[in-house]
């Protein structure tokens, strides 16, 4: 027999998601957009940057909840950009290729 525990609030996970798709991108013409998938928890609105592989700041937004970001790459090289989400004092990273 499985017996259901009882969960309190604070207890709950507050679990932090990021996808890119496609990666990676074979940025051509209109094709040059990637989408972004994120999962924050909703009372912790969190953002996510992007950085070359230098370390160099790229661009932010702002987040909160589940939703996805089309990233224009059009003006962006071709190399390896790192994908950086925070939130709830956590953080997960993703890496993105960018080929021209």
């Amino acid at each position: 027999m499985i017996e259901a525990l009882p969960i309190q609030p604070d207890e709950i996970c507050e679990v932090l998601n990021m996808k890119v798709y496609p990666n990676p991108l074979f940025s051509q013409g209109k094709r040059s957009n990637c989408q972004i998938s994120y999962d924050v928890p909703l009372d912790k609105p969190g953002e996510i940057s992007i950085y070359n592989i230098k370390g160099q700041f790229q661009q932010k937004w702002q987040i909160n909840g589940t939703g996805e970001l089309r990233l224009d790459t059009s003006n962006y090289n071709s190399g390896v950009y790192l994908l950086q989400l925070k939130s709830a004092g956590k953080e997960i990273e993703r890496k993105l290729s960018i080929v021209k």
